[in-house]
């Protein structure tokens, strides 16, 4: 049983490895679809600029209010610089137009109820007894939805100022 066991551990591993190491600078998101507080649904068929998406675990949550209050600060000049901002959690659309309102966010978000594109950029983790939610990343993305930027590691204090120096300097060099 406990090779069993080990050898389960180890395909889930080397299949959630396998699909990161897919999620790079250079590769494509998947494709996906999900309801937006705009009213219509969001779709990675028809991105019409470059989009900054940042994957967060819940609205209204401290660390998820200063992260979107940073992009929110952030967000004139990402569209002027012609990017998109969008937030993506499995948050109802409910609890993000209440998020939105009442943090005045000027961006929309998308609604993945059911978790099913956090799951497919492997952002779930497990959390005791048996709750999973996305960890926080980030991805910026043109319009053929090829990867630009990933974010991991982030600090929500100055997470959107890191992705504004990013693009600042992509754009300095003449790649954006």
């Amino acid at each position: 049983m406990r090779l069993l066991s080990s050898l389960a551990i180890s395909v889930v591993w080397e299949l959630g490895f396998e699909l990161m190491s897919q999620l790079k600078v250079g590769k494509k998101i998947p494709s996906f679809s999900l309801p937006s507080t705009s009213g219509i649904h969001f779709s990675t068929d028809t991105i019409d600029r470059k989009t900054i998406l940042f994957f967060y675990p819940l609205d209204l949550s401290s660390g998820c209010t200063i992260e979107a209050r940073g992009f929110s600060l952030a967000y004139d000049s990402f569209s002027e610089l012609g990017y998109e901002v969008l937030g993506v959690s499995p948050d109802n659309l409910k609890s993000h137009n209440e998020f939105r309102e009442k943090e005045n966010l000027p961006f929309h978000l998308l609604a993945d109820e059911g978790s099913v594109v956090c799951n497919q950029f492997d952002l779930l983790q497990r959390d005791p007894p048996d709750e999973m939610y996305p960890i926080r990343r980030t991805f910026l993305v043109d319009v053929q939805r090829t990867i630009l930027g990933i974010w991991t590691d982030i600090d929500v204090s100055t997470h959107s100022e890191d992705v504004v120096n990013f693009v600042m300097d992509v754009l300095e060099k003449g790649e954006g």
